[in-house]
């Protein structure tokens, strides 16, 4: 027998209505006085714009509340559209409509991605519950770590000359950086997503790999000659042009604003290139991880980074030892304990035995190149007076640079260490908070390939080898647009992690 449930009256209904309506009335009040505050100061209209959009997103999400999950297919291209615009728009490629802030399409995705999380999070339950109680377990854990060090660096605001300035610059960072972790934490935490990150991974770096190598032979970069010249942007401009050259040699960069982007990019698709070879999966990933296998370290080398060399090795040699010690099938925590303390060991003798030739690579081959290497050892001397200073909360978010910070000779100032750089601004918490982001992944990832249960373990692989390329690049450049690759991969394995884990305790 089927149960119908009975229509709900008007009366019933009644409070729901006029809970709507004085919500409604209450957004066409602030709607109208956004609109005067606009009327008599113009100049607040680009300001006030993403507020009202806010609004009228959280309003429509009111009106339309349900609880019906994404589908599939849905996610996966939102994940695809995230990584193709991350990696293929230039940062500089910036398009300007009169007084109206200067946007380009990253900034795009990315504030569309955190407004249609913002709908789904006020309308439907099952999204506010994902954000609100993560999956117990390494998930969890990243959860605060992010949260945490997004706080320490709001917090280091109030201590900031420019308070203003560096709210400015953290919001920048939560739009390109945090946003994406919880995001994905929310809608890529599966297996799905996981793999559609690395196949498509694999295929732009393979692209982007192709095009630095017709850069570097004919000695253009198209993207680069037809980029809009802004006014007020000519730093940027003469920053492009100064890392494009090296004792004579153009250095390609690709879609990239430096050619070290690029490098760490490349060597982020080698080491999922080298686990997809040591792993079994399908065999267009195989097919595309064998080209990127010889297409990236070319990339590395037409983007002229030491340090690229260094992290190819690093990543490829850490994938190798997660081959030697992981399972195939399911182990005792005995076994799993016993895996730990020899990959360890491993890694340990590992890195006494490359440490010759990683201090040999950075002493450079040519004047340049180690000028380059004393210029970051100056960087550290100058900021150490300002973190003893304030080893706290630090100077405020976007004031390294002037702190210790180097002129080149085009007369722009550069500070190539993004540890350092949270050190001075952020004080040693933040710096140890954003660490134990990459450490923590890297172990969990070792945990999970040692339990044997792991359905994608060259994904698993990859990510290890990816957080290693990521301290590497971390501790000699400070530009940190690849940041959003790795918050997204952060958060994708920590969610297939947990699962791992809690099949593990079942």
């Amino acid at each position: 027998m089927i149960n119908i449930a009975p229509s709900r009256t008007l009366m019933e209904r009644t409070p729901a209505f006029l809970g709507k309506a004085v919500l409604l009335a209450g957004f066409g009040f602030a709607l109208l006085v956004v609109g005067v505050a606009c009327a008599v100061f113009p100049q607040l209209a680009a300001r006030l714009a993403p507020f009202l959009v806010l609004g009228v997103v959280f309003f429509v999400a009111l009106l339309a509340s349900k609880d019906q999950p994404l589908s599939e297919r849905f996610r996966l291209w939102w994940l695809s559209a995230l990584i193709v615009v991350f990696a293929l728009w230039p940062t500089y490629m910036i398009i300007k409509v009169g007084g109206l802030p200067a946007i380009d399409a990253r900034r795009v995705i990315a504030g569309l991605s955190i407004l249609l999380t913002f709908y789904l999070i006020v309308s439907r339950h099952s999204v506010a519950q994902a954000l609100l109680h993560p999956e117990p377990g390494p998930l969890k854990v990243g959860y605060w770590l992010v949260t945490f060090y997004a706080l320490l660096r709001i917090a280091s605001c109030a201590v900031s000359e420019s308070p203003l300035f560096s709210l400015i610059t953290v919001a920048w960072e939560v739009l390109y950086y945090y946003s994406m972790f919880f995001i994905a934490a929310i809608f890529f935490r599966d297996s799905s997503s996981a793999m559609r990150f690395l196949s498509l991974f694999l295929w732009l770096a393979l692209f982007i790999s192709l095009f630095a190598l017709v850069e570097r032979i004919t000695g253009k970069n198209p993207l680069v000659l037809y980029a809009p010249k802004l006014e007020g942007l000519e730093a940027l401009s003469l920053a492009l042009a100064q890392t494009r050259i090296r004792d004579g040699v153009f250095r390609a960069q690709g879609t990239f604003e430096n050619p070290l982007l690029l490098a760490e990019f490349a060597s982020m698709a080698f080491c999922f290139a080298v686990a997809s070879l040591l792993w079994p999966t399908t065999k267009w990933i195989r097919f595309v991880a064998f080209c990127c296998l010889i297409i990236c370290p070319a990339a590395v080398w037409v983007s002229g980074s030491r340090a690229g060399f260094i992290a190819l090795g690093a990543g490829a040699g850490i994938i190798l030892m997660l081959k030697v010690f992981s399972s195939t099938k399911n182990t005792t925590v005995y076994s799993r304990s016993m895996r730990k303390i020899g990959f360890l060991f491993a890694l340990l003798g590992a890195l006494l035995v490359v440490t010759p030739t990683v201090m040999l690579i950075a002493q450079g081959r040519t004047a340049t190149e180690g000028a380059s290497t004393q210029a970051r050892l100056t960087m550290l001397r100058l900021a150490q007076p300002s973190i003893e200073e304030s080893p706290l909360l630090g100077k405020g978010p976007g004031v390294s640079g002037g702190v210790a910070g180097i002129k080149t000779n085009a007369g722009l100032t550069t500070l190539d260490n993004y540890f350092l750089a949270i050190a001075i601004e952020s004080g040693l918490f933040a710096v140890a908070m954003l660490a134990a982001i990459f450490f923590f992944t890297g172990w969990t990832v070792l945990s999970a390939l040692l339990s044997g249960r792991s359905e994608i373990p060259h994904f698993l692989a990859g990510v290890a080898g990816v957080m290693a390329v990521t301290v590497i690049f971390r501790s000699i450049l400070w530009i940190p647009y690849n940041l959003s690759f790795v918050f997204l991969l952060t958060a994708i394995t920590l969610g297939i992690c947990s699962r791992i884990k809690i099949e593990q305790s079942k």
